[in-house]
């Protein structure tokens, strides 16, 4: 398992966050943070419940443009039949021979078939196999969240240096030598920061937010559920305690993510998902095998006017589920 996904696990894929120092920290309102009970605390006479939540569902991906950090490279999903495929990969990077030259790759030989894997976290996970670059990524709402798999091409570590050093950060990249071209695969892909509307925004706030409420009462339900095991109360509090600085950290170079917060909000739902496994990972299977409720159809107006009937198009990206 490479860099990304073992930083994933570490914290049940709380995903991740802090910025660098010359950076602003990404900081969520009533963001998620967890603290050890003090002796003073008084344990609930029964285990909390927790919420159930629902991990996100491959549709979400068809039909969109994703784009590692909202900006490099361009990923399409389809569906063959009943199986998930890659039908258009192209990855960006630098050129082998000078680290100070982009370059891009569009994979031929596609589409590439997505091979379900066991899940990670809770979340959906798929393994594509290409040539020098085989990747697994994981379901995220409208979005996926990539690592580089066992057997990629290796990518020598650059003696060039560049301002953001990642030139010399091997981790979730691969190699095409006779493309002369190492490219970052690595990461969270989802629409551009461009691409989501302002319409878009009260939907992401909203998701956000229900996200952050559902991880907390998760998490505090695997604190209940604990008892008194303080060596366990201890390590489940230090992931929580940990989970806004990584996801700032995950989320820090995603396209406009300051003015959306598209990343943090997808990270966020995959903690409430990896913390409701854990909690009770038979009633999440079951939860998640039931068949997903929709909504009743809203009452179309009586009479719609000319005008209504000409709108233009919605906007190139919707975040509708």
């Amino acid at each position: 398992m490479s860099t990304n996904f073992a930083f994933i696990s570490a914290f049940a894929l709380a995903a991740l966050a802090s910025a660098s120092p010359s950076r602003a920290q990404l900081q969520l309102p009533g963001a998620v943070q967890g603290h050890a009970p003090t002796q003073g605390d008084r344990a609930p006479q029964a285990p909390l419940p927790g919420v159930a939540v629902r991990a996100p569902v491959e549709t979400g991906l068809l039909g969109r443009e994703l784009r590692q950090n909202g900006v490099h490279g361009l990923i399409n999903f389809q569906r063959q039949g009943e199986t998930l495929a890659v039908s258009r990969l192209v990855l960006s990077g630098e050129r082998i021979s000078n680290r100070r030259e982009t370059c891009r790759v569009e994979v031929e030989g596609g589409p590439f078939t997505a091979t379900p894997q066991s899940r990670l976290g809770g979340l959906k996970r798929y393994a594509v196999t290409i040539p020098a670059c085989p990747f697994t990524f994981v379901v995220l709402d409208a979005a996926i969240l990539a690592n580089v798999s066992e057997g990629a091409a290796p990518v020598q570590p650059s003696a060039s240096t560049r301002p953001d050093n990642r030139a010399g950060n091997t981790a979730g990249m691969c190699a095409f030598t006779q493309a002369d071209c190492v490219v970052h695969i690595g990461g969270v892909w989802g629409p551009t920061g461009s691409s989501i509307s302002k319409g878009d925004l009260d939907q992401v706030l909203k998701s956000r937010s229900a996200a952050e409420k559902n991880a907390l009462a998760n998490y505090r339900a695997l604190i209940s559920q604990a008892g008194g095991d303080r060596q366990k109360i201890r390590a489940i509090a230090a992931e929580q305690a940990s989970f806004s600085s990584k996801r700032a950290e995950q989320c820090s170079d995603y396209d406009r993510e300051e003015v959306h917060g598209f990343c943090s909000a997808r990270v966020t739902e995959a903690r409430a998902v990896a913390l409701r496994a854990q909690l009770n990972p038979t009633a999440f299977e079951s939860e998640n095998n039931a068949p997903e409720r929709k909504p009743p159809p809203r009452p179309r107006p009586a009479v719609q006017s000319q005008q209504q009937n000409m709108q233009p198009p919605g906007a190139p990206f919707s975040l509708g589920r």
